[in-house]
């Protein structure tokens, strides 16, 4: 999936790789604070967590996902000019 033509996309990166999110300095997010943070929906936020595109653990009925596949799943996903 590539997200395309969002506003603010490079601005969401440097924000998980400078740690300025409302929950700094964390290694590990739950779902809620994963939609949140990347302004995306519920429904979209499971859908990736669900497919594996965005990796993710899950204890009994709390999922987790680690800072550095989010980071990662970001940067795959970056709409560079000339990609669109």
């Amino acid at each position: 999936m590539v997200v395309r033509g969002r506003p603010g996309e490079d601005a969401v990166l440097a924000s998980v790789r400078q740690g300025e999110t409302e929950a700094k300095g964390k290694e590990w997010y739950s779902t809620n604070e994963l939609w949140r943070w990347l302004g995306l929906g519920r429904t979209k936020t499971y859908e990736l967590l669900q497919s594996g595109e965005i990796p993710s653990h899950k204890i009994g009925r709390v999922r987790r996902i680690r800072r550095q596949d989010i980071e990662a799943w970001l940067e795959r996903n970056r709409c560079r000019p000339g990609n669109e």
